[in-house]
């Protein structure tokens, strides 16, 4: 993993020093969520716990890991609301003004939500089944 140097002696810190750091963790988890869920290149969610359905529209709860990142998914009610796909967004917030005058939004938020578009229920790869297919055929 990449990690930044530090010195004695007053060393300065940069903003480049901050995107180094997150980007070097960043990258190394995102490394091994991909192992442990052999998802390589694809990006396919994969269910790692959790979303048992219940009724025609209902849904607990989970956690899935899709490109490189691991999501927690809010449960969802048995009600006809047109939502039944899970997609995963990128949002903005925390606005700042700067000295300069300007506001910007400093914080960026990744989250998987209930939606009308992304993957449906039979679209989604579960993590378990993969084990334990694997587990069968190293006995067989």
């Amino acid at each position: 993993m990449n990690e930044l140097l530090t010195h004695k002696g007053g060393q300065p810190v940069y903003l480049e020093d901050l995107d180094f750091i997150q980007k070097s963790i960043g990258g190394a988890f995102e490394n091994f969520v991909r192992a442990l869920t052999d998802q390589g290149e694809r990006d396919i969610p994969i269910v790692l716990s959790g979303l048992a359905r219940f009724g025609t529209y209902g849904f607990n709860y989970g956690v899935v890991a899709f490109g490189g990142r691991i999501f927690y998914v809010d449960d969802h009610a048995d009600i006809d609301d047109g939502k039944h796909l899970i997609n995963f967004i990128t949002k903005e917030g925390e606005p700042r003004r700067l000295k300069n005058g300007s506001t910007v939004d400093v914080y960026k938020y990744e989250e998987a939500v209930w939606d009308s578009t992304g993957w449906s229920y039979e679209d989604l790869y579960w993590f378990n089944d993969e084990l334990a297919a694997r587990l069968k055929d190293s006995l067989v």
